[in-house]
């Protein structure tokens, strides 16, 4: 997860991710759809702040973090 998280960090783009495994949301609709799922939001840009009631944690790449805030 390490290496995958790091090539997202280089390509700057945003991924729902499991314990295992990614999806690329494509679209609001899917997006809001993965929001309760389960899976976590992960990103690298710099200027991520989710809204008040939702959780970030670090992500194993320094520069990423992981949250429950899905942002359409």
């Amino acid at each position: 997860m390490r290496k995958f998280q790091t090539a997202v960090k280089k390509a700057n783009a945003p991924f729902a991710i499991g314990k295992n495994y990614a999806v690329v949301p494509v679209g609001d609709d899917q997006i809001e759809a993965l929001s309760p799922s389960g899976l976590a939001f992960l990103t690298c840009a710099p200027d991520f702040s989710p809204p008040s009631g939702h959780r970030t944690e670090k992500a194993l790449v320094d520069g990423c973090v992981l949250s429950d805030y899905f942002p359409t």
